[in-house]
């Protein structure tokens, strides 16, 4: 395994160490992973599912594993790739998997990224508020939302009752398939499932909506990705 594909596991492996993450469940986002070509891509994709199909198979901790493209590009080459488990060692059986040593292999091996340097995953502690109903895994193409909030450094606390206000407001909107926050030290990252894009905008996620009753230099940056699942499943039932 090359040198940046030790570093970045072995800085997750660190951060998960924490007395922090002790007995719970773990999040893990990969950002925006930019592969050279078309070929590359659908290369990725390919592996990854064949990961995915394994980890629903085989692994009965890993609750939520999905590759994500940006929404309405037809020819993007930028994947996100979300991976949940119910505990640390269920991470541990994942990550000593034939696909996942394969695809490892490839990554080191066949440079698919080209000269794009590779974003290292970003383990989070999965907060309270969140769910995931049934009908996930049953809705064709959900509208996928993922939410990366950088408070003041002040404002962790602020936002952190905002996340768990939102959360508890949209358990009664069916519309709302699934709501995954996560708390890294400095950080907090959202993804959510929407039957479409209208549900988003009417009852979703927004920066104005959530900043109501918030403070307002809570935020030094708020950025969405609008995303569509390409491979894996957001639910095992």
């Amino acid at each position: 395994m090359s040198n940046t594909f030790h570093s970045a596991l072995a800085q997750v492996a660190d951060v998960l160490s924490s007395s922090d993450y002790a007995e719970k469940e773990i999040l893990i986002i990969i950002p925006n992973i930019t592969l050279a070509d078309e070929a590359a891509t659908e290369k990725f994709l390919q592996d990854f599912r064949t990961l995915s199909m394994f980890s629903l198979a085989e692994e009965p901790g890993t609750l939520k594993f999905g590759a994500f493209q940006p929404r309405g590009e037809e020819k993007s080459n930028q994947i996100f790739a979300l991976e949940h488990f119910d505990s640390e060692s269920s991470l541990g059986r994942h990550r000593n998997s034939v696909p996942f040593h394969y695809m490892l292999s490839w990554l080191q091996d066949a440079k698919p990224n080209g000269t794009h340097p590779l974003p290292n995953p970003i383990p989070l502690q999965l907060m309270d508020c969140s769910f995931v109903r049934s009908t996930a895994k049953k809705t064709r193409d959900p509208f996928i939302v993922l939410t990366q909030i950088e408070p003041e450094a002040e404002g962790l606390s602020d936002i952190e009752a905002g996340i768990a206000q939102f959360g508890e407001e949209i358990t009664a909107i069916e519309d709302v398939l699934m709501f995954l926050p996560g708390k890294a030290e400095k950080e907090a990252w959202i993804m959510t499932a929407y039957r479409n894009k209208q549900s988003f905008v009417e009852k979703g996620l927004v920066q104005e909506r959530f900043m109501e009753g918030r403070r307002r230099r809570s935020i030094r940056h708020w950025k969405e990705d609008i995303l569509e699942l390409k491979v894996g499943y957001l639910s095992r039932s």
